[in-house]
C-alpha cells in the first residue's frame, strides 16, 4: 500500500514531524507527534486522519467534555435536541430542522443549556416544551412540563383523519412517542390510542380527540382547567356537551346549568305533588 505523506501536517492539537520506527498490528504505519504542549507521542496515521487522537492527552477534556454528564438524561434530551433541528439523517428532522426550527447560540454549549435547565424547574419527570410551537429552541420560548402540561399546550382542537394518518405512518417509521406528540400538540397518550386502534378505528370516526380552548376576558385554558376556576360552577362534561350544541365560550362557561327543578319538573305528576284541576 502506498505510504501517504503527513510530514508537518497538523491535527488537531498534534503536528506530524515524521514517520514513527513504530510499527502497529498488521504493519499500520504510526507517525511522530508533537502537542502544542510540547510533549511527543507516536499515534497510527489513520487515526489521525480521521480525527480520533488530536492531543497527547493534556486536552482530553475538549472531547470528552468538562461536565462529565455524557450519559445522563439531561444530556440526551441535549444532544436530540439539537439533532433534530440539524441532523438531516434524523426521523423528525423534516418537523424540526426541515420547519425551520432551530436552537438559540446560546445553546449550542451543553453548560449553558444546564444551567437554564436546573433553574427553570428541571426533573426527570418533565421534558421540554416549547411555549410557541412555530418558534425554536431558547430560553424565554421553552419550559419543562408534564405530559399533560404539554398536551394543553396546543391550537389544534380535533384530531382528523389526515392527522392520524401522519401519525401512524411517523410511528411506523421509527419516530418516538415524544416526538409525535409534540410535533401534532397531543398528548403521548393520544398518540398510543391512535397507534394501537383504541381511538379513531375505521367505526368511529365520529369520535375524533379533542383538546378544546377556551377564552373568556383574555384567558384561554382547557374545559378540565376553567372546571377548577372558582368562577365556573359547571362539570367540564357539561362545557363540552355545550361547545358541541354550537354555544359560545362565554355561555359554555357561564350559563346556569339546568336541573329536575325546571320546566320538566312543572309537568311532574306523582304522589306528592297532585294533578291540578282542569
Amino acid at each position: 500500500m502506498k505510504l501517504i505523506p503527513m510530514e508537518g501536517k497538523r491535527f488537531g492539537h498534534l503536528t506530524v514531524i515524521a514517520k514513527s520506527k513504530t510499527v502497529g498490528n498488521r504493519n499500520q504505519v504510526h507517525w511522530d507527534c508533537v502537542c502544542i504542549c510540547g510533549k511527543e507521542k507516536s499515534v497510527k496515521g489513520d487515526e489521525l486522519r480521521r480525527g480520533g487522537v488530536k492531543s497527547c492527552g493534556c486536552h482530553r477534556g475538549d472531547t470528552l467534555g468538562s461536565h462529565r454528564m455524557s450519559k445522563s438524561r439531561i444530556y440526551r434530551i441535549w444532544r436530540h435536541m439539537k439533532s433534530r433541528c440539524y441532523n438531516p439523517n434524523v426521523e423528525s428532522y423534516p418537523y424540526y430542522g426541515g420547519k425551520g426550527i432551530t436552537v438559540c447560540e446560546e445553546w449550542q454549549r451543553f453548560e449553558a443549556f444546564r444551567d437554564w435547565s436546573m433553574a427553570n424547574g428541571y426533573d426527570e419527570n418533565r421534558s421540554i416544551d416549547r411555549i410557541n410551537n412555530s418558534n425554536g429552541y431558547f430560553p424565554q420560548n421553552c419550559r419543562w412540563s408534564t405530559d399533560k402540561e404539554q398536551a394543553r399546550n396546543t391550537t389544534r382542537t380535533v384530531c382528523n383523519e389526515d392527522v392520524v394518518a401522519k401519525v401512524r405512518a411517523m410511528f411506523a417509521s421509527g419516530v418516538k412517542n415524544k416526538d409525535i406528540a409534540e410535533i401534532f400538540g397531543i398528548s403521548r397518550t393520544n398518540v398510543s390510542d391512535i397507534v394501537y386502534h383504541k381511538s379513531w378505528a375505521e367505526r368511529d370516526r365520529e369520535y375524533a380527540l379533542t383538546t378544546p380552548m377556551l377564552t373568556f376576558n383574555g384567558e384561554t385554558k382547557t374545559a378540565t382547567d376553567w372546571q377548577r376556576d372558582p368562577r365556573t360552577q359547571v362539570s367540564m362534561s357539561t362545557i363540552l356537551a355545550r361547545k358541541r350544541r354550537g354555544m359560545s365560550d362565554e355561555d359554555a362557561l357561564f350559563s346556569p346549568k339546568k336541573t329536575h327543578s325546571s320546566y320538566r319538573a312543572s309537568s311532574y305528576v306523582g304522589k306528592n305533588k297532585p294533578k291540578e284541576a282542569v
